[in-house]
């Protein structure tokens, strides 16, 4: 069983660590009416993320705020309900849907917002004084269909704004008013500490999720190269109470000091908890051994050949086999493996003082991510906790040529270049084809003058016979 308030025995790691990690957030401001956002202006709303959706970390979404009285809980379609676009604060239509915790699924009433054409869910807590940082909004398994974010707020500040939105409705009804809307904006921040993003990866090994993350992360590490560096570390519980069928199973026994470690439960094949500790034992082994040369690439292939030795129970034929091919000195990592238990030891403190309860989970910029656990949405986050954005994470960046392409000038610049080719073809087609009319036309008014003075000179030229007459005598 898991056990995350204990925290007796628990050995000590880096104090910075422990300080600093805390669960990413938002701010959420009131932008109208003008009168409201004055009673917030120094009021801080408590928020929490689902771990489902995509939060777009690093920007904003401003719109209009929504509360449906008949469709409260958002269990329920939104049947018959058109959002009205009026009162929206820009071009982009965002709209904000605010609904009430309880009868559901938290996945199901964000779906339900979704489908309606919301931007943001915000789920009003429905116990009093309750911390919404200390609530965690799982997902049910239907969480990979959301696209958007789902934030969670506390009651009496819930109930506030639900109030302000059903007084601004109630007076539009009188036509002498001035209509007003409650606008919110939400901004989704990460820690921005300076130009290298820190980002840790806390997994379970041979677990299905854990593996296909690492996967499709590791394309966008290799994009990230220098910019950031990755950590991994196991998932792993301690456990006082378990039977000695779970400690063979599932767990590692230390005598000293007297410690249980477990692995979460494994979702692949046969692999039992045992396998995954002593599997993932050696993975932080051989990152740690080759973390420094060239990107931990030694690492990220050592994972890559290892994947399939997850049907194997990671036997030790196809371990070593994976090692093989991924060029590790297996001498290197024995020196640590040793050491089995500081792993363990270290991994597990940090993780309870983290607050890492979810599998796979990711931390950034000491920051424990929240939303769909997805490379391309991890991707985007890293890129959002840069001072300085690199160039590996615009849009128009070529993993292949390791250059943004600019796709939009080239385009351009192409286009000029043809027209001016074909400009100049046209031009050197009409010259030659006016050189040659030019001649054709000398050639034939040349040939009319030739022809017209021949006949001028044939009409006042005298005849031979004319001639000889004028020479001779005349008789009178």
């Amino acid at each position: 069983t898991w056990d995350l308030n204990e925290m007796k025995g628990a050995i000590l790691i880096p104090l910075f660590f422990i300080i600093l990690v805390s669960v990413v957030e938002c701010s959420i401001k009131i932008v109208e009416p003008p009168i409201f956002k004055e009673a917030f202006q120094n009021k801080v709303i408590k928020n929490s993320f689902a771990n489902y959706g995509k939060v777009p970390y690093g920007s904003r979404i401003a719109g209009r705020a929504f509360y449906y009285g008949n469709f409260s809980t958002g269990c329920k379609r939104f049947d018959n309900i058109v959002i009205e676009r009026e009162g929206e604060p820009d071009d982009d239509f965002s709209p904000i849907i605010l609904v009430e915790r309880g009868m559901c699924p938290f996945a199901k009433k964000s779906k339900n917002i979704q489908n309606l054409g919301g931007a943001l869910a915000i789920i009003v807590d429905n116990v009093e004084d309750n911390d919404p940082e200390n609530v965690i909004m799982i997902d049910d398994g239907t969480g990979s269909s959301i696209a958007i974010p789902t934030i969670l707020i506390s009651k009496s500040d819930g109930n506030i704004i639900k109030a302000e939105i059903q007084r601004t409705e109630e007076a539009h009804k009188n036509p002498s008013l001035q209509k007003e809307f409650v606008v919110l904006e939400v901004e989704f921040e990460i820690a921005k500490p300076d130009d290298r993003v820190e980002y840790d990866i806390w997994y379970t090994s041979g677990e299905l999720k854990s593996l296909e993350f690492f996967k499709n992360i590791q394309q966008y590490n290799e994009r990230l190269g220098k910019h950031a560096l990755v950590t991994p570390h196991i998932q792993v519980n301690r456990c006082n109470r378990c039977s000695q069928k779970e400690i063979n199973d599932d767990c590692i026994s230390y005598s000293y000091p007297k410690v249980v470690y477990c692995a979460p439960p494994v979702k692949a094949g046969n692999i039992t908890g045992k396998d995954s500790l002593r599997m993932g034992i050696k993975e932080i082994c051989i990152y740690k051994a080759y973390i420094n040369e060239n990107n931990g690439a030694v690492w990220w292939k050592f994972m890559q050949e290892s994947y399939q030795c997850k049907n194997t129970r990671y036997s030790l034929a196809c371990v070593e086999g994976a090692m093989k091919r991924a060029n590790v000195d297996k001498y290197r990592v024995t020196v640590c493996e040793d050491d089995d238990q500081k792993i363990l030891d270290d991994d597990y403190s940090i993780m309870q003082s983290a607050g890492i309860v979810y599998n796979p989970a990711v931390v950034i910029n000491r920051q424990v991510y929240r939303g769909a656990i997805d490379a391309e949405n991890i991707f985007r986050t890293i890129c959002a906790g840069f001072n300085v954005t690199p160039d590996v994470c615009e849009p128009d960046y070529d993993p292949i040529t390791k250059q943004r392409t600019e796709k939009s000038n080239s385009i351009k610049a192409s286009t000029i270049v043809i027209l001016i080719a074909v400009l100049i073809l046209i031009n050197v087609l009409l010259i030659y084809c006016y050189r040659r009319y030019s001649r054709r036309e000398i050639k034939e008014e040349m040939q009319i003058q030739i022809s017209s003075m021949m006949t001028c000179l044939l009409y006042t030229s005298p005849s031979p016979r004319d001639a000889t007459l004028s020479r001779m005598p005349s008789s009178a």
